[in-house]
């Protein structure tokens, strides 16, 4: 059933995640104080608008909120940034003078090593998962409701936040 691939919770996760980058990213660091230098408004918006639209769908599917992860978003998206400018980069230069790829390869290599002790040690915190119950699914598209209402409060006309509130009800109400 095709249904069935389109609204599985991984699909869905997914989905979210990406959207947020998309569309959570910069409306979550315009609402964010005009004080701030837009560094830092870009860093805790890219950081957090994962967690936020994944975070109705995450207490559905698994009744689960970790904490953590907020803090391990911060930490950590910079040097993923990094580690894919530098893959783009080796890839490009592969083409033309390999050795040098494989330097840059090398270099890669130990900023994943280091990214992987960070997160080994975040996991090792006493903050851990904590488990809800699972809300009903009007409470889910509460939250939804609103997330995009404050996002996109400019807004009066359809935009692509009610196309994901729509397929999260679709999807939601096959469960």
């Amino acid at each position: 059933d095709w249904s069935s691939d389109v609204c599985s919770s991984d699909l869905q996760l997914s989905f979210l995640a990406t959207f947020s980058l998309v569309f959570g990213v910069p409306k979550l660091a315009e609402i964010l104080p005009e004080s701030w230098p837009d560094s830092y408004k870009q860093l805790l918006a890219l950081s957090f608008a994962p967690f936020l639209f994944t975070f109705p769908i995450l207490m559905y599917w698994f009744q689960e909120f970790n904490p953590i992860s907020i803090i391990s978003n911060i930490l950590v998206i910079n040097w993923i940034e990094i580690l894919v400018v530098m893959g783009f980069f080796s890839t490009i230069i592969g083409f033309v003078y390999l050795p040098l790829t494989q330097i840059i390869n090398n270099a890669a290599w130990i900023c994943i090593i280091a990214l992987e002790k960070l997160v080994v040690l975040l996991s090792a915190l006493p903050i851990k998962a904590i488990y809800l119950k699972s809300p009903p699914f009007l409470v889910i598209c509460g939250l939804y409701g609103i997330i995009f209402t404050t996002l996109d409060r400019k807004s009066t006309r359809l935009n692509s936040s009610h196309l994901v509130i729509s397929y999260a009800v679709f999807c939601l109400k096959k469960k």
